[in-house]
């Protein structure tokens, strides 16, 4: 589950998110749940702890890089 779906479900706020996951800052959750960068390693593992194990690494991989489709060979 990506952590911007995981948010809108549990009503949290970036910043309600920073506090409980303890992440320093909620720009760096904003950044996070939009995409624009990916977490640090420790980072990964506050979200994984604070969602319950719900956002994973693996979440953040397929939201940076999307599936590509492969060709079969001829």
């Amino acid at each position: 589950m990506q952590l911007d779906n995981w948010l809108k479900a549990n009503q949290l706020s970036d910043a309600a998110f920073a506090r409980r996951s303890g992440i320093n800052l909620r720009q760096i959750v904003n950044r996070y749940r939009k995409g624009i960068c990916f977490p640090t390693p420790t980072n990964l593992r506050r979200i994984r702890e604070a969602t319950n194990g719900q956002v994973t690494a693996d979440d953040f991989v397929d939201q940076h890089c999307p599936a590509v489709e492969v060709q079969p060979q001829p």
